[in-house]
């Protein structure tokens, strides 16, 4: 398409440059955006140069691994903390001595020992999976910037939907900016409705809206499937007595518990303390919880109730 050809020859450009620059590359989800950095990868191997692509989740790695190596062969070399001593040894060494020339993995990628490292590709620069916390607390995505600063080469960063800093500096011309606003086909993209929870379009302590239901049951009597996702595990956010008048909380977080139905227990989501929903209240009397907030327990519970007949499962860490 010639959307993407012309975003490909700006970033081949860049590269030609020899010189530091930050590329946003930003499309919507199917436009190909992936497909134009394999491309630009290939352009810098063509002129002996080799690459690191940052993927943020592991999970993400093979699929991509496998995509790299049926296009480039046995030069694509993978790093991430799911492989044993004796494999990142094995990658390390590939990279070392040169025999791999394109490195796919997580952050701890950035830190290898590259010879002719000329190009680097963030992909789903967004991803808070890019900041570490723990240990040594840094960022990739800034940390790889600042290197291809230092050392005078390209690096592109790609979204569907860019972090509020990339975005920023693009609009201010700190990074070159190319948007892909088409689709590989001209396909449709799916339609996205906003459903505001109001006393009107739903019962109490339910949070599926009438609509969201009706729209589901339309879908399951055709025989469809459908996926409810929720990022929050558990049951119930928020464990509260009123006798006194405190919420149930980690001893070594200070932060408040979250209800897990299946096993009847509240846990930290930070350190994963567990405690049973036991505490002394006012009177030498035990507490007696409220449960509020919603976790993934909750919403398959009422999944249940208001889609019998049809067969549902959860999947959760």
């Amino acid at each position: 398409m010639e959307e993407q050809k012309n975003a490909l020859d700006s970033i081949c450009k860049q590269i030609d440059k020899k010189t530091s620059s930050a590329v946003l590359l930003n499309g919507v989800t199917g436009s190909g955006k992936t497909e134009v950095y394999l491309q630009a990868i290939k352009y810098s191997l063509q002129r002996s140069q080799g690459a690191i692509v940052l993927v943020p989740e592991i999970a993400l790695t093979p699929q991509t691994v496998q995509r790299f190596k049926a296009r480039f062969g046995e030069i694509v070399a993978v790093l991430h903390s799911n492989l044993s001593d004796g494999e990142r040894h094995d990658e390390w060494h590939r990279i070392h001595n040169k025999s791999a020339k394109i490195v796919v993995g997580a952050r701890s990628a950035l830190f290898l020992p590259f010879q002719k490292l000329k190009l680097i590709i963030i992909d789903e620069e967004h991803d808070s999976s890019y900041k570490q916390d723990e240990g040594l607390p840094f960022s990739a995505r800034d940390m790889a910037i600042l290197q291809a600063s230092i050392e005078k080469f390209p690096i592109f960063l790609v979204s569907a939907t860019p972090s509020v800093e990339s975005f920023y500096n693009a609009q201010n011309k700190k990074y070159n900016y190319y948007c892909l606003q088409n689709r590989y086909n001209q396909s449709d993209l799916p339609e996205i409705k906003t459903v505001k929870l109001r006393k009107e379009n739903t019962s109490e302590n339910n949070f599926i809206s009438e609509l969201v239901t009706k729209e589901v049951k339309n879908y399951l009597q055709t025989g469809d499937q459908v996926l409810f996702f929720l990022n929050r595990r558990g049951h119930s956010t928020f464990l509260f007595c009123y006798n006194c008048m405190q919420r149930l909380e980690c001893p070594k977080c200070s932060i408040g518990l979250v209800y897990h139905k299946k096993n009847n227990i509240a846990v930290c989501h930070y350190c994963n303390h567990v405690t049973q929903l036991q505490r002394k209240c006012q009177n030498n009397q035990m507490c007696k919880f409220k449960f509020y907030g919603v976790g993934l327990e909750k919403i398959y519970e009422e999944i249940q109730i208001k889609f019998k007949g049809f067969k549902s499962d959860i999947l959760s860490s």
